[in-house]
């Protein structure tokens, strides 16, 4: 008798079925002529019971995301189509809550977790070292740095960063957790969000033509002998000019071209308009000095003056013949 063994592995059960398995032998035999051949089979039945599960930890891991700056509530933005929109040039800001499962059909053994750490393929502000996680608890924590730390739970440094500055164009960032059990460790969790930048803003601008050369503005004083002023209006913003005032004239003498002879009486200067004019002796015209400011007022003063020597001359006239009258 010959005995030997052979294994099948990897077996399935059939639902319905009472026999998951038939294995069947056949021997075969001749003599030593090769004469008279002999055949047996035998056959044996294998019922594959269902698996016993296996209870491991659980570790489940969301990312939420906002734009920074405002009350919105978090979001989870799963796909690009439900992709949060944040305001182009904006800092979109996420929420990261990491839950130590217990209970769920299939075997989540409730237990507690260590070394539980968060990363992320994009934020590296989101990256948390959490340590140990009792079973069924949670950790939250987002930018702003406010934190839950629940019971069991090892105490986390909150900071900000966990974030994505100036948002101009969509994008996808991943967190993802892991940790260790006392029997067997957990699966990794993973969770995405999605963000897309808004509509950018519309910058307005005016086109300005060519450059245009302005003249300059000669304004003249009055009277021309002051002196000219030229402005530019694009580079003054405003001229002031002084208002004309007419020159002063000096009082002037206008003295006789001949002297008296001895023994003859002079009329006294008079003061015509600021004008000193003595009485004429002779028949030689006068000269007269002046600006040529002043002529106006130098003929006005020349026409008084000879009013003035008419007068003069009559009161000579009679002077002279009162004289006459006495002698005689």
């Amino acid at each position: 008798m010959v005995e030997y063994t052979c294994t099948l592995t990897n077996l399935k059960s059939k639902p319905g079925s009472t026999e998951d398995l038939v294995n069947t032998i056949v021997v075969t035999s001749t003599d030593v002529h090769g004469k008279y051949p002999q055949t047996a089979t035998d056959k044996a039945a294998v019922n594959v019971l269902d698996p016993v599960p296996v209870e491991s930890p659980c570790l489940a891991i969301k990312k939420f995301v906002r734009q920074a700056g405002t009350t919105n509530e978090y979001v989870d933005a799963q796909t690009a189509d439900a992709a949060a929109v944040i305001a182009f040039g904006a800092t979109a800001e996420y929420r990261i809550v990491v839950t130590n499962i217990t209970g769920q059909p299939g075997g989540c053994v409730a237990t507690n977790l260590t070394d539980v750490v968060v990363t992320d393929n994009v934020q590296p502000g989101c990256t948390k070292a959490i340590g140990a996680l009792a079973a069924g608890a949670v950790v939250t924590y987002d930018n702003n740095g406010s934190t839950v730390i629940p019971t069991g739970a090892a105490t986390i440094t909150a900071t900000t960063g966990c974030s994505t500055t100036n948002v101009t164009a969509p994008g996808t960032s991943t967190a993802t957790v892991t940790g260790k059990g006392p029997n067997s460790d957990p699966a990794p969790a993973s969770d995405p969000v999605n963000i897309t930048a808004g509509a950018k803003p519309e910058v307005t601008t005016t086109t300005v033509g060519p450059a245009t050369t302005v003249p300059p503005v000669v304004v003249f004083s009055n009277p021309p002998a002051f002196p000219v002023t030229t402005v530019n209006p694009s580079t003054v913003p405003a001229v002031v000019v002084a208002p004309t005032v007419a020159p002063t004239v000096a009082p002037t003498t206008i003295a006789p071209t001949t002297t008296a002879a001895p023994g003859t009486t002079a009329a006294p200067s008079v003061s015509v308009l600021g004008v000193q004019v003595a009485q004429p002796i002779s028949d030689a015209p006068l000269a007269i000095t002046g600006s040529s400011q002043s002529r106006p007022m130098m003929m006005m003063s020349l026409l008084i003056l000879m009013i003035g020597c008419a007068l003069v001359l009559v009161s000579k006239v009679a002077d002279t013949d009162t004289r006459g009258k006495r002698q005689r």
